[in-house]
C-alpha cells in the first residue's frame, strides 16, 4: 500500500527548498490510505514527459489530478526543465482540463522545434 498507513501524518520538512507546496499535498492525494490520483513520468534530455494521469473516478473534478500535476510541475521547475509534454486523448473533457491548466494543443511537428532530444 502506498502511503504507507502514517507515513504522511505529520508535515515534513522540505527536501530541498525548491521541492514541495507550503503544505504537505499527499494528504489530499489520498483518502483511508487509499490513492486517489497518479501519474507516471518519463524524462529525457530537456524535457519531463507525463504519458499518464489517472483519478478515480469517484472523484474526479474535485483537483487531485491537479494536484498530481502541480507536483511534476514543481520537480521540473526545481531540476531545470523548461519542457512538459503531456501525452492525452482528443476527448473533449480531457483536452478542457488540460487547458485549464495552462497546457496547449500541439501536433506532431512542433515538438521537432523545441530543442528536446
Amino acid at each position: 500500500m502506498w502511503p504507507a498507513p502514517g507515513q504522511y501524518d505529520k508535515p515534513e520538512p522540505k527536501k530541498h527548498p525548491l521541492l514541495g507546496a507550503p503544505l504537505d499535498p499527499l494528504p489530499g492525494l489520498q483518502v483511508k490510505g487509499k490513492p486517489l490520483s497518479a501519474a507516471t513520468i518519463r524524462t529525457g534530455p530537456g524535457y519531463i514527459e507525463v504519458p499518464f494521469v489517472a483519478t478515480h473516478e469517484n472523484k474526479r473534478g474535485r483537483g487531485f489530478g491537479r494536484c498530481v500535476v502541480e507536483a511534476v510541475e514543481e520537480v521540473a521547475r526545481a531540476i531545470g526543465v523548461k519542457k512538459l509534454l503531456l501525452c492525452s486523448t482528443r476527448e473533449e473533457s480531457v483536452s478542457k482540463t488540460w487547458k485549464h491548466l495552462g497546457f496547449h494543443e500541439t501536433n506532431e511537428e512542433q515538438p521537432a522545434g523545441w530543442d528536446v532530444e
